[in-house]
């Protein structure tokens, strides 16, 4: 009898948490928190002005939570100051190549136009030139 108790008590759990996530409850969704906010509530706990627990009434989150963020954020700090700076300046730097690289084509490539231009220009001249002097000189 015992064990028949047991298998209820799970059964009828299942069939309560199939019937929250259908619902939409919140059941065993975890929530998911941006990079900027997770980055503010952090520097908020850094500081101390204010309690763990007052935060997270303030912000909604849980005490542990916000611990954790402010443990991440004291250990990637000195990353920010280190010789590379991060994945984020490298990024930049390949971008500041690209650009710069792109740059060189077009300059060269202006270069380039401007020769031609020139060289098609005098060449119009100097035909334009030549059907003058023909048209003066009797033809």
């Amino acid at each position: 009898m015992v064990w028949e108790n047991r298998t209820t008590f799970w059964a009828e759990l299942r069939q309560k948490i199939r019937y929250n996530e259908a619902e939409g409850g919140l059941g065993m969704i975890r929530k998911k928190f941006e990079p900027g906010f997770k980055a503010r509530v952090a520097l908020e706990a850094v500081k101390g002005e204010k309690t763990l627990s007052q935060l997270s009434s303030e912000y909604g989150v849980h005490a542990t939570r916000i611990s954790k963020w402010k443990q991440e954020l004291v250990k990637g700090a000195s990353g920010i100051f280190g010789k590379k700076g991060g994945s984020q300046n490298n990024m930049q730097e390949e971008v500041m190549e690209k650009l710069y690289k792109s740059i060189g084509e077009l300059k060269v490539e202006n270069d380039w136009l401007k020769k031609k231009l020139q060289l098609l220009v005098n060449t119009v001249l100097q035909t334009s030139r030549v059907f003058t002097k023909q048209g003066t000189s009797g033809w």
